[in-house]
């Protein structure tokens, strides 16, 4: 009873959720980010580079810096992108279905919704440009965030329609 007259829960949830997916993903598959080089520095002889391609398995991290090694081999999936497509979708879905009755616009509600997914997309695109992440790490991130919006809104919370579950 408490938590279908709750309006902070659903919110809550999805977070929560992305929260919780997005950091046993990166802490699972460990995908080194595109400046892994850069910030480690690691202690590797380079000298065969041009004969063939070469996986190196040991090297030891010389930067000293923990926190910066450890965070980059987090880069799948990105977090930002996760997380702004979640508040998005969220928005998009919200906007739609509660404010569509008070607007009845044409062009206002498409207006918003698509200023709120560039703005989540622009996000996303700023990884990629600052080398904190693949594209694949954002686009993946922002399919996650958009499918956990929708998962939690439509089918488990069912926030918007006449029988709510949550």
């Amino acid at each position: 009873m408490i938590l279908q007259k709750n309006k902070i829960f659903p919110t809550t949830v999805t977070f929560v959720i992305t929260f919780t997916l997005t950091l046993v993903t990166k802490l699972s598959i460990g995908r080194l980010r595109p400046h892994f080089i850069d910030v480690c520095k690691p202690n590797i002889d380079l000298v065969e580079c041009s004969s063939k391609p070469l996986y190196i398995f040991d090297y030891v991290c010389t930067s000293g810096n923990t926190y910066a090694d450890m965070s980059a081999r987090k880069s799948f999936f990105s977090g930002h992108s996760s997380f702004s497509m979640t508040t998005v979708g969220f928005c998009v879905f919200y906007i739609q279905h509660r404010l569509g009755y008070v607007l009845n616009s044409q062009a206002v509600i498409p207006f918003i919704q698509m200023a709120l997914i560039s703005a989540g997309s622009i996000i996303g695109f700023s990884r990629i440009v600052d080398h904190s992440h693949h594209w694949s790490d954002v686009l993946i991130g922002q399919f996650v965030g958009i499918f956990i919006a929708y998962i939690i809104v439509f089918k488990i919370t069912r926030m918007f329609s006449k029988t709510k579950i949550l």
